[in-house]
């Protein structure tokens, strides 16, 4: 008997090498049993002279269609296999399941896959739906490993979930698929947390797509992360995911890190809702000396905010690039509501630097119809840090930022933990306003020292100042004449220093009352900002001064003629005297007793040549000196 058996197995694996087209395409099972033990194969019957594993008929030893014997009949007879289920509940697994490639399995939002170490393997162009993977403490839920498989499915119903596992999904391959699952979270929206959700290290992977096909992150150590220990990951696509929260906006489902990169590249992070995630919603994160994690891109994203942007749901930071990564975009994304920083670019020491990147059209502190939701701060950059564009940049213009009503500063620029200062920071026709602190901030040691102009003037429509840097890039910004830190509500224009480092600006718009002034070089980045009323009160009361003050001469630059006020609290011998840089005095203006109160003296420099003069006043014990322009 054994002797026939074996004649009718090769007759039938020759019939199937011979003549493919008799048999389908893929086998088609229900699995009718939640069993997986030593039974659970793909069975042979020892008393009949065919080999029933063989036959594409789904039966274990126990004649039941379990899982086991589904898969094993699909891998005895080389044929992919599509299985569903016409029970409900638990299988907790023995072994791993193997589908082969072309394959596909729906539980039908009713199955749960159990096992401690991998639940399940996929290798190419297979379809997994409507399955729960639960409880791989040591191990993955499902590992994708080749390439075009499908997980989840387009649209609201067909997802998996993938709970209480070390890694819910892994993706070693490539142009794979991930949809509408459920990730850290049950579809009843409890909470049941792995420690990494989503694990990618292959490329031009596709995690979610614009539309009805999100896939809901939350309650996981780390979310989504790309590279991790492995690195790897290039040209993914984290898109339309929904990471911390959900579309009806509930608080408490966060993350501890929403997306994290670390040594992946060219990666793309676009369209999601990041919100909630205790300690940041994206970090990026070289890994030098191996790689930076460059050239990945963060743009579209809701950051802080519920999907309709109507209430905060704030990550610790928004995004935070560190670590020596290198040319990061983050572009056109609402970071607002955050409790830390929305946007936090930092290098760590004298060997890790961070350097490259694009931030244009963020609105830091504000939601689409710009409505405030505050940040902490909004833009930082710390420490070992160089060649940040902000906005615009010399010889290249991008979309301003709006930072806007943040709590602590809009923009700033300071030196780190060692005193590695960043250098090379440039930020240009950016909207910086409403800050509760600061709107801009630039260490004095940071961006090489450069300085804001100085000796700034308006005479008719006529800005005038100077500056350290010949050739400098002065942009002027419209300023709210009540706030008190300098802010930039309107980029007014700019202007380029001389060889002497002077500068004019015309303004004609009557409703510009004061002005914020920054300077710019390719070397150096941009300053802080410099603040000056260009309108006064018209009525000049007789108030007795309550400080000393000498203030700048009206108009500068001038020729040949310029006022100056100077003010004094009590009566006292005043001295005003010019000098020019060299330190020899070419003029007194006054010399004599005067009593308190608010004065005006005209100088003539008519005798003198065009350049830079300082003068300086004495009275009692205060001192003041100021630089002045003649420009003949």
């Amino acid at each position: 008997m054994k002797t026939n058996k074996i004649f009718n197995v090769l007759t039938l694996l020759i019939t199937l090498s011979i003549f493919p087209c008799i048999i389908n395409a893929q086998l088609n099972f229900t699995v009718n049993s939640l069993a997986d033990d030593e039974y659970s194969y793909a069975w042979d019957d020892p008393n009949t002279p065919e080999d029933e594993s063989i036959d594409g008929i789904c039966e274990d030893e126990l004649h039941r269609c379990s899982l086991g014997a589904a898969y094993g009949e699909s891998f005895n007879m080389n044929i992919p296999v599509n299985i569903n289920f016409s029970v409900s509940g638990t299988i907790v697994l023995m072994n791993t399941v193997y589908l082969l490639d072309a394959s596909g399995i729906d539980g039908g939002g009713q199955i749960e896959l159990s096992n401690q170490f991998i639940c399940m393997s996929v290798d190419n162009s297979t379809t997994v739906k409507g399955l729960k993977f639960s409880n791989a403490a040591f191990g993955a839920g499902l590992i994708v490993n080749g390439a075009h498989n499908k997980i989840g499915v387009l649209g609201a119903n067909g997802g998996n979930e993938f709970v209480d596992c070390q890694i819910g999904m892994i993706i070693n391959g490539d142009s794979n698929e991930v949809y509408s699952n459920f990730i850290g979270i049950d579809t009843n929206k409890v909470l049941m947390p792995n420690n990494f959700g989503i694990l990618v290290t292959g490329n031009y992977n596709e995690i979610g797509r614009l539309g009805n096909f999100a896939n809901f992150v939350c309650g996981n150590f780390a979310g989504i992360v790309i590279g991790g220990s492995e690195f790897g990951g290039m040209y993914n696509r984290i898109r339309g995911n929904v990471i911390g929260t959900t579309f009806e906006g509930e608080p408490g489902l966060g993350n501890q890190q929403g997306i994290v990169i670390e040594g992946g590249e060219s990666n793309f992070i676009d369209h999601n809702t990041i919100s909630g995630n205790t300690i940041h919603g994206v970090a990026i994160i070289g890994a030098p000396p191996k790689t930076n994690s460059p050239s990945n891109v963060i743009e579209w994203n809701n950051i802080g905010l519920d999907f309709f942007q109507t209430l905060a749901l704030p990550n610790g930071n928004g995004i935070v690039i560190s670590n020596g990564t290198w040319l990061t975009d983050i572009r056109n994304n609402t970071i607002a509501g955050n409790n830390q920083i929305g946007i936090f670019i930092k290098g760590i020491d004298s060997l890790i630097e961070s350097k490259y990147f694009l931030i244009t059209g963020n609105k830091v502190g504000l939601n689409n119809n710009l409505v405030s939701f505050p940040n902490n701060s909004g833009i930082v950059v710390e420490g070992n840090v160089s060649e940040v564009w902000i906005g615009s940049v010399i010889g290249q213009d991008y979309n301003p930022n709006l930072v806007v009503s943040n709590t602590n500063g809009g923009i700033v620029v300071k030196t780190g933990l060692g005193g590695y200062a960043p250098k090379q920071v440039t930020f240009r026709k950016n909207i910086i306003n409403q800050n509760v602190v600061t709107n801009l901030f630039v260490d004095p040691s940071a961006n090489l020292g450069i300085q804001p102009p100085n000796g700034l003037s308006f005479n008719g429509t006529t800005l005038a100042g100077i500056h350290q840097v010949p050739n400098a890039v002065i942009d002027i910004y419209d300023a709210n004449i009540l706030e008190v830190p300098p802010s930039a509500y309107r980029w007014l224009g700019s202007t380029t220093t001389d060889a002497n480092g002077i500068f004019v600006f015309d303004i004609t718009d009557p409703l510009v009352e004061a002005v914020s002034v920054t300077a710019s070089t390719s070397a150096t980045g941009t300053s802080s900002f410099a603040y000056f009323q260009t309108v006064t009160d018209v009525e000049n009361e007789e108030i007795i001064p309550t400080e000393f003050s000498l203030h700048q001469n009206y108009p500068n630059p001038f020729n040949p003629s310029t006022t100056i006020n100077f003010s004094i609290p009590s009566s006292e011998f005043v001295t005003i005297k010019v000098y020019d840089l060299l330190g020899n005095e070419v003029a007194t203006l006054i010399d004599e007793y005067r009593p308190a109160g608010s004065y005006e003296v005209d100088f003539n420099a008519a005798d003198l040549p065009s350049g830079v003069y300082l003068y300086r006043i004495q009275a009692g014990d205060f001192t003041e000196a100021k630089k002045m322009i003649l420009l003949k």
